[in-house]
């Protein structure tokens, strides 16, 4: 398998940077810079990063594991 070079800017202050949170982790998590709530039938989360994906390749944004059925904090 080939290593993938993905970059990434942080476009406003106070934003954490995307990490692999563990060993082994098939993607990065991303915080919100801010505390908001979701509302029903869709919403925009303001990560305040921006990717350079590479040809050939994709990015996904999901919702968080179980933990956040489980009360663990981030």
């Amino acid at each position: 398998m080939k290593n993938v070079n993905i970059t990434y800017t942080i476009t406003r202050e106070g934003i954490f940077p995307p990490i692999f949170k563990r060993y082994g982790d098939a993607g990065f998590d991303l915080r919100c810079g801010k505390h908001f709530y979701l509302k029903p039938g869709g919403n925009r989360v303001p990560c305040g990063t921006r990717f350079a994906i590479p040809y050939g390749h994709e990015g996904q944004i999901r919702p968080r594991s179980g933990n956040s059925c489980e009360g663990i904090p981030a």
